[in-house]
């Protein structure tokens, strides 16, 4: 790897005497992790990830798009440094109690998947991105994940200004100069430059202090970036503490993970750890909170649903959920409707909780992705097992013969009892409801498929 040589300056003095270790790392093929959604598929055979507890590193990379499962939000690909958020916050917060969660920077939704499983299910989560296109990423995958506690949303970060000590947690994984990535990414690599450091520096203050009034007094906020430099690291976190209200919060590390502690946070590098360039430090606004309880104002076309509306919405899931319509569509929830009221007339909401279905002239169409949902009641439809060459032609939207007695009515398919999708079975064939834009364009080559199930 031809590296530039400013960076090759700055970052050798950063590593020191492993430095030929780091390069040799940098020249290995990436290694490939998972997160494994535990309401969805039990454990895998591979080496676990010791600061995540249903992560895994895989011997290979697996060709992704022909597994069925990671279409059903049965498991994510995701970074394994980045995963040791999760050891963060269980180190800070109280994972057992309701916290209302913002991921800052959330596409394509590694961390709000992996925040949404941690926290408790009557926690709200609100994955803000930004760039619209990005955040429709972000919102597929939180569907497919199937957590009832998340809000999408696509805001600046100048917005959360209007939600004033609103958050118990603030996740920010900013945008940054991308040092950490150039094993994956070469072109990280050919866009490197001192100057975009600086900029990218200079960003992530303008983006921590547009945000920082939106978290609560004695609230935690994790800070992270995938590079190596201290003016994005160390130099921002010192920066943090200087000019707000803040104190850091040192983790507990054991010395067998390989990570280095800075003083201001931990560094994770390829050479140590079985992942990419990496940075976290937490620390926490002083004070403690009081609780202002605002009025919950139904606005931006949402209401309570009717009591029939609310009948309805529950013979297709399980009880004691919380609901709202929006125009013709119901949404479930177990987050506070009053705190999510806030956030919505606040930002721009993409997504909320579980979107049921459509009412049409008093019947409910149900959504295509509730059937990835936990809240799904098994009693609502016909489940029908399919293999995978099957469940791949249901995923490229191509026609399923149905076994001889199936019912004439709402189905969802499984492959290892996974959900996958909805259908509708009219008699002579089926309507397949799997989200077009989700299709796959693969061609389904001959011979074994891999699956990680």
């Amino acid at each position: 790897m031809n590296l530039p040589e400013e960076f090759v300056q700055c970052t050798s003095e950063i590593i020191g005497e492993e430095w030929n270790d780091f390069l040799s790392a940098l020249n290995r093929e990436p290694s490939i992790s998972v997160r494994v959604n535990s309401s969805k598929l039990n454990s895998l055979p591979f080496k676990p990830i010791p600061w995540s507890a249903n992560a895994y590193q895989l011997n290979k990379r697996p060709q992704f798009t022909l597994d069925p499962l990671i279409h059903a939000g049965a498991y994510y690909v995701q970074e394994a440094n980045s995963m040791f958020v999760e050891e963060a916050l269980r180190q800070t917060i109280d994972i057992s109690k309701a916290q209302i969660a913002l991921d800052l920077c959330a596409a394509p939704g590694g961390k709000t998947t992996l925040i949404s499983s941690l926290l408790s299910e009557n926690s709200l989560v609100v994955a803000n991105e930004v760039i619209k296109a990005r955040a429709g990423i972000l919102k597929e995958n939180v569907q497919k994940w199937g957590k009832g506690n998340v809000v999408v949303t696509s805001n600046d970060a100048k917005d959360f200004g209007k939600l004033n000590s609103f958050f118990d947690l603030i996740v920010a994984d900013l945008p940054c100069s991308g040092e950490g990535m150039f094993r994956k990414d070469p072109k990280a690599v050919e866009e490197w430059s001192l100057n975009n450091v600086n900029l990218c520096a200079e960003r992530q203050k303008r983006i921590v202090a547009s945000v920082w009034p939106s978290l609560k007094e004695g609230g935690v906020f994790l800070y992270s970036t995938c590079t190596y430099n201290r003016d994005e690291n160390e130099n921002n976190i010192q920066w943090i503490l200087e000019n707000f209200d803040a104190e850091l919060l040192p983790l507990k590390i054991n010395d067998e993970w390989g990570i280095v502690s800075s003083g201001k946070g931990y560094r994770f590098y390829p050479h140590r750890t079985p992942g990419e360039g990496f940075f976290i430090s937490v620390v926490r606004k002083k004070g403690n909170f009081e609780e202002n309880r605002g009025k919950k104002n139904f606005k931006k076309d949402f209401s309570l649903p009717s009591k029939k509306e609310k009948e309805i919405i529950e013979s297709f899931l399980k009880p004691n959920l919380e609901y709202l319509k929006w125009r013709t569509f119901l949404f479930a929830f177990q987050f506070s409707t009053e705190k999510f009221m806030q956030v919505a007339e606040a930002l721009y909401v993409l997504h909320l909780g579980v979107e049921v279905g459509e009412l049409i002239r008093d019947d409910l169409k149900p959504s295509p992705t509730i059937v990835y949902s936990n809240f799904i009641s098994k009693n609502s439809f016909e489940f029908l097992e399919l293999n995978q060459l099957d469940a791949l032609k249901f995923l490229k939207r191509e026609n399923i013969i149905l076994p001889s007695g199936a019912k004439k009515d709402w189905l969802i398919f499984t492959f290892k009892k996974v959900n996958i999708g909805l259908a509708k079975n009219i008699g002579n064939r089926i309507n397949n409801y799997f989200p077009k834009e989700w299709v796959i364009r693969m061609a389904i080559p001959s011979g074994e498929l891999e699956t990680l199930g």
